[in-house]
C-alpha cells in the first residue's frame, strides 16, 4: 500500500502600500494576485519534475550532459509498452514527454522527427515545433531539475506514473493592514505528490514497480 503525504505548504506574498497604490497603474493589485497564483503553480511543477530521476525499474535512458538519440526515445517507448502503459502499440494524450529547452533543441536536429519523409509536418524546423515523438506529446519546460550546468532530468511518462493530491487549492487572500498602511496579499496551497507503483505485466507476477515512467537523462 502506498501512502501519500500531504505535507507541502507553500505561499507567495506581497504588500502594496497605500501610497504605491495611488501611484500605480489601474488594476495593479489584480495583476499582483494573478502573479502570485502563477508562482505557486510553478512551484508545484518543479516538485513533480523532481521525481523523474527516481524512476528506476525501466532503467535510465541517456546520459546527463549528452543529447538523447533516436534509440533512447524508442527504448523508452518499448519500456512503457512492456509495462502495459501503451495499449496495442498506440499512444495518446496519456503519454507525455517532458524535455528541457536544450533537449528540445536537440530533438529538432534529429532528421526523423522533422523530415517530411517521416512526419506529416514539413515545417517542424521553421516553426521549432515537436508536438509528438513516437506518439508521445512533447512538452518543453525550463522547470526541470538540473544536476549541473548542461544537464537536466527529463522523462517519458504515463499519466499514472505520479499522483498529486491538493488539500488546499491555490487560494488568494488579501486584507488591509493598518500597521503598514498597506494591502497585504498572500497566495497559498497545500499539496503532496507520490511516485506510483504498478504490478509487472507478467503472468503470476505480483512485483510492484515504477514502470509507468522512464527517466531520460540528457542536456
Amino acid at each position: 500500500m502506498l501512502q501519500l503525504s500531504i505535507a507541502t505548504y507553500e505561499y507567495a506574498a506581497v504588500k502594496v502600500e497605500r501610497m504605491a497604490q495611488k501611484q500605480a497603474m489601474p488594476g495593479y493589485i489584480e495583476a499582483q494576485q494573478k502573479k502570485l497564483g502563477y508562482a505557486l503553480a510553478r512551484a508545484q511543477d518543479i516538485s513533480l519534475s523532481a521525481r523523474f530521476d527516481a524512476f528506476a525499474d525501466n532503467s535510465t535512458q541517456g546520459t546527463l550532459g549528452v543529447p538523447l538519440t533516436d534509440n533512447n526515445y524508442l527504448t523508452a517507448w518499448q519500456k512503457l509498452a512492456e509495462a502495459g502503459a501503451i495499449d496495442e502499440a498506440e499512444m495518446d494524450d496519456d503519454i507525455s514527454i517532458f524535455l528541457s529547452p536544450a533537449a528540445y533543441a536537440e530533438g529538432l536536429k534529429l532528421d526523423k522527427f522533422v523530415n517530411q519523409d517521416y512526419a506529416a509536418r514539413k515545417d517542424a524546423v521553421s516553426h521549432a515545433s515537436l508536438p509528438f515523438i513516437y506518439g508521445g506529446r512533447v512538452y518543453m519546460t525550463n522547470l526541470l531539475e538540473s544536476d549541473a550546468t548542461g544537464q537536466h532530468d527529463c522523462a517519458m511518462i504515463h499519466r499514472d506514473a505520479i499522483a498529486m493530491a491538493v488539500q488546499i487549492e491555490p487560494t488568494v487572500d488579501s486584507d488591509w493592514t493598518i500597521e503598514s498602511i498597506a494591502t497585504s496579499i498572500v497566495a497559498h496551497v497545500l499539496y503532496g505528490s507520490l511516485e506510483l507503483t504498478w504490478p509487472q505485466e507478467t503472468a503470476a507476477s505480483v512485483t510492484m514497480t515504477d514502470n509507468r515512467g522512464v527517466y531520460l537523462a540528457t542536456v
